[in-house]
């Protein structure tokens, strides 16, 4: 509403281009017409001739039916315009296409008065296309949601801060046997009276705790009765202000992979407080770093500031002289110093001016300036002018002090288009009141005081955008009809723009007004504003409902993707991130067939297709390649369309449950079914072996002592038989070793006694007790010996290391068939390498690791022709590992087979024994 006492000048002065509010009309972001009784447009803003793309000159001065770009728009128009020539303001919405793209436009017409005539018609256009697109999208999104809960194999519930429920997906109506119908609106403790998930306790207390945090709340539960176990998750939704309004619960059976979730958790929490920590000491480097740049920038930033001030200040500049006669009064003043703002706002040039008078410069200049400069300059008493310079034909406004005796400083401005600006400004209110934009005019009454705003005059349209009548506050201070809150905000704008004389846009906060500030004059500015509160609300709906859907896919312990109908990804959660190591920039826009061929060949573009086609569907087990480990990760899926706003299926949604796992506790049940059976004939193969290598020796035994009870007078034969009774024996204490031996080594109950031994005595004993046997089966034993001159002593457990080599030895003479066999040893810095080489049958290369392992031959078929219980590599490998030692082989089928091992040792001397030296020093002695 125009101030009473605001003189009202002909609507037609306002079609002056040098008019500020043509200016202002220019800058708003509506399109705005003006069109007389007679059908012809007066006047269109630039943004009307940016929204229906006709430029000013083709619309400027012809009739509504002259414009032919849109024929039925502006044949409609005429309709609203009788209208409005009859007293009624009208709106509405129209739908035009433009390059193939359909655009919205909302339109208001307004009657345009003159002392209370209609003159004509004041026209408002907006493309609200976002508005529409929005709500559309809007729709869409909710569908979008629905589905993908509704496709979730988890338990699903989203409460809100009243603890009712406001949807539940297919999976939670089936555990919880409970409908949508039943169950929306009401609280959770009368829904699930009998379920403690949402007790009244419990629900209460687990809503504060996730609001108080603002972070996901997860719980392990266990129903003792089903022995189950279910992971509970809790995830906040928050609203456009960051606080929590909404909890997503999700409920999932995790009894099969309990204990491997639990330890994932735990490691996850410990990983995540050393991430927290990370992040915190990489935030106070980020911080101080940041600081010391800030600091350095603006150390330098302001001594540059300093020596350009003087040539970049806006306002002119100038240094004089003052020049008295005889009698101590100004008759004239010398140019000392003039800056480039001075040239710009009066047009002299420094080279033509410095050193000369003002007389000699203008010799027209007027006794005002001359008579008040030169008090300044001999009294020292600043003087502010605003004035005009008939010379220059300009209006200058200023400040003139003395920085000298005899000297004075003049800054000023420009002001000339402000004082012409302001008689216009004086012919323009009128039609600015007809406008359906809210229009502020407001003053700076003290320049130094932010707070001395005050409102001077505002538009009709201000009132219905506000909801208020501003008519009282007219001529009052800002904060009189602005909440104090929102007070420091917009006061701190509008003084800004008055002060600086710059434009700002800002969006208000006064229910939610989209305001641009403009300079005027005279310390003025012009605040246009409109209410936007149907398109915020309806953006914070939109947002909430993406960050709705947002929490819900990224909270599930599911993976859930969508697919166009192209096959191409359009949805690819976090959870799937993790999964695949794949990220979304990765795998948006990418096809299927593309990214994961191999999944072609397990059907999954026919699921997907018969999804498409409307059908749910579920796969078989499928995997993929995780990206960066490589590792094999299992999933089942589950297919179903997706279906838009108008009932057209868009793509495919599919979850995927992580079933890896399961896969591998299969696999472990398999291989240890596979070891159970394999352990088995294992077993059943040793007791035939043992049973074979007892019964022989105990047979040969019993046959010869009978023999020899019987009268043998033949004393060879005697002979014969004790030394076959004896090698039986041997035979039969062997296998009874073994077996003690690989018990004690399996219960723990060998120790190590590490003493000093003669490393070359060893080896020849062992050459002395295997020759023989060698000899006999044509073989030649070959021996390696180091240092053979001087006795090395070293210290470490001979017993056992005489047992080791006894039983490679022996299994080497065993399946050795002809040629030779060859064992040493050498010493690398602690550690002493043994070996022992033959020329046998040679085992493969895929059950070499297996021959350690008790009652183990390379061949099933061994024992029969070769004898042995197959204890003796266990023995020899569980002996070097007592001693901190390994134990390997190289071996090739047909090219014989080395057996190495490996054992450190201790205080090596290459004399004699330390037992030895110590006994003969007492024998000397």
């Amino acid at each position: 509403m125009v101030h009473q006492n605001t003189y009202i000048p002909s609507p037609i002065d306002f079609y002056n281009e040098l008019n500020p509010f043509y200016q202002i009309l220019d800058l708003i972001e509506r399109g705005v017409a003006v069109i007389t009784k007679d059908y012809t447009y007066k006047f269109v803003n630039k943004k009307h001739s940016e929204l229906f793309g006709i430029t000013r000159e083709n619309i400027l001065g012809k009739k509504i039916w002259e414009i032919t770009n849109i024929p039925l728009f502006f044949k409609e128009i005429k309709f609203k315009v009788d209208e409005c020539l009859q007293g009624e303001t009208t709106e509405f919405v129209i739908k035009l296409t433009k390059n193939n793209t359909d655009k919205y436009y909302s339109l208001q017409y307004s009657p345009l008065y003159e002392q209370q005539k209609i003159i004509g018609v004041i026209s408002t256009a907006e493309d609200i296309s976002e508005q529409e697109y929005l709500k559309d999208k809007l729709k869409k999104e909710e569908l979008k949601w629905r589905d993908s809960i509704n496709a979730l194999d988890d338990v699903m519930l989203i409460i809100n801060k009243d603890l009712e429920i406001e949807a539940l997906n297919k999976k939670a109506e089936e555990y919880y046997q409970i409908n949508n119908q039943e169950a929306i609106g009401k609280k959770c403790h009368q829904v699930f009276k009998s379920c403690s998930d949402y007790s009244d306790d419990h629900s209460n207390c687990l809503f504060d705790k996730v609001v108080q945090t603002k972070q996901t709340y997860n719980h392990l539960q266990k129903i003792a009765d089903q022995d189950k176990y279910f992971s509970l998750k809790f995830a906040p939704v928050f609203d456009d202000k960051g606080e929590v309004y909404k909890i997503i619960g999700l409920k999932k059976d995790i009894t099969e992979s309990k204990i491997a979730e639990i330890s994932l958790i735990e490691k996850a929490e410990e990983i995540a407080i050393q991430i927290e920590e990370y992040q915190a000491i990489a935030e106070e480097l980020k911080a101080s770093n940041e600081q010391s740049r800030t600091l350095n920038e603006k150390l330098i930033s302001s001594e540059q500031n300093y020596k350009n001030v003087f040539n970049t200040m806006l306002d002119g500049f100038a240094l004089h002289e003052i020049i008295c006669d005889e009698n101590q009064r100004p008759i004239d003043y010398r140019y000392l110093q003039i800056n480039p703002s001075y040239e710009k706002l009066t047009g002299l040039k420094a080279e033509n001016i410095i050193g000369k008078t003002v007389k000699e410069i203008l010799p027209g200049t007027e006794d005002f300036w001359i008579e008040n400069f030169g008090r300044v300059a001999i009294t020292g008493i600043p003087f502010s002018f605003e004035n005009y310079a008939q010379n220059l034909d300009r209006y200058y406004s200023g400040l003139a002090y003395c920085p000298q005796e005899k000297q004075f400083v003049v800054i000023f401005n420009d002001v000339t288009q402000k004082k012409r600006d302001e008689e216009i400004y004086k012919q323009s209110l009128e039609i600015i009141n007809n406008i359906p934009i809210g229009l502020h005019i407001y003053e700076l009454k003290d320049k130094n005081d932010p707070e001395s705003i005050h409102l001077t005059s505002t538009n009709m349209a201000s009132n219905k955008h506000l909801k208020i009548n501003m008519q009282p506050f007219i001529a009052k201070k800002i904060s009189d009809h602005i909440p104090q809150y929102k007070q420091l905000k917009i006061i701190d704008k509008i003084y800004q723009v008055i002060k600086n004389n710059e434009i700002t846009d800002t969006e208000g906060k006064i229910s939610y007004i989209s305001a641009n500030i403009f300079p005027l004059y005279d310390n003025k500015a012009c605040a246009a504003f409109e209410n936007i509160t149907e398109q915020i609300m309806a953006n914070q709906k939109l947002q909430n409902s993406e960050n709705f859907n947002k929490t819900i896919i990224s909270s599930v312990a599911e993976g859930i993707l969508v697919y166009d109908k192209n096959l191409k990804y359009v949805l690819w959660n976090n959870f799937l991130e993790e999964f695949s190591g794949y990220t979304k920039d990765e795998i948006i826009g990418t096809n299927l067939l593309n990214k994961f061929p191999h999944l072609i060949e397990k059907g999954v573009d026919n699921l997907i297709q018969d999804a498409l086609n409307g059908q749910i569907v579920k796969s078989q087990d499928l995997f993929i390649y995780h990206k960066t480990t490589k590792e094999k990760k299992w999933y089942i899926a589950n297919y179903v369309p997706w279906i838009t706003a108008d009932n057209q299926i868009a793509g495919v949604v599919a979850t995927i449950q992580d079933i890896t796992e399961r896969k591998k506790h299969e696999q472990e049940l398999i291989q240890a079914k596979l070891r159970a059976e394999e352990n088995d004939n294992l077993k059943t193969s040793f007791l035939t072996n043992i049973s074979h290598e007892i019964r022989t020796p105990m047979n040969g035994i019993i046959g010869f002592s009978q023999m020899l009870v019987n009268k043998c007078n033949d004393e060879a034969k005697r002979q014969l038989y004790v030394n076959i009774i004896d090698e039986s024996c041997q035979q039969l204490l062997s296998v009874v070793d073994d077996i003690l031996d690989i018990s004690r080594i399996e219960t723990k109950q060998i120790t190590v006694v590490n003493e000093y031994v003669n490393i070359n005595e060893i080896i020849n004993d062992i050459f002395n007790l295997h020759n023989k046997k060698a000899t006999l089966r044509h073989l030649k034993l070959i021996v390696c010996r180091k240092n053979l001159e001087d006795i090395c002593y070293i210290k470490l457990d001979g017993n056992k290391l005489r047992k080791i080599l006894n039983n490679l030895i022996d299994n080497a003479i065993k399946f050795t068939n002809q040629g030779s066999i060859e064992y040493g040893y050498h010493i690398i810095d602690n550690q002493i390498n043994f070996y022992v080489k033959d020329t046998g049958i040679g085992i493969a290369k895929n059950i070499q690791e297996k021959i350690f392992e008790k009652f183990r031959q390379a061949d099933y078929s061994l024992s029969r022709n070769y004898g042995g219980t197959g204890l003796g590599l266990s023995i020899a490998k569980g002996l070097v590992e007592l001693m901190d030692g390994k134990i390997w082989i190289e071996s090739e089928i047909g090219s014989g087979s080395t057996f190495y091992f490996a054992v450190p040792f201790y205080n090596p001397t290459h004399k004699q024994s330390p037992t030895k030296s110590l006994k003969k020093t007492q024998k000397q002695n």
